[in-house]
């Protein structure tokens, strides 16, 4: 039976700590991006939601941080589609 990582060029720790500040910063452009609607409309932000907007942030980057391209690849279309 063969091994199903074939990765001739292993992530080092630079590499992922480099997902996952990209990550993260994809995340927050997006939170930013919906956030807008609130401050245009002074709709006011609330805990909770700045709560979920730090949870969403982090949770791109850790994502990005485990699954490398695929990840960053799923966030740059989110980010295509947002009305940013």
């Amino acid at each position: 039976m063969e091994s199903d990582n074939l990765d001739l060029n292993p992530r080092t720790p630079v590499k992922i700590a480099v997902q996952f500040l990209l990550g993260a910063a994809c995340g927050l452009a997006l939170v930013i991006a919906f956030m807008r609607y609130s401050w245009v409309f002074s709709a006011g932000i609330s805990p909770v939601q700045i709560f979920v907007s730090v949870l969403f942030v982090a949770s791109c980057g850790i994502l990005s941080a485990m699954w490398g391209a695929k990840a960053l690849a799923w966030l740059s279309k989110m980010l295509e589609s947002s009305p940013i």
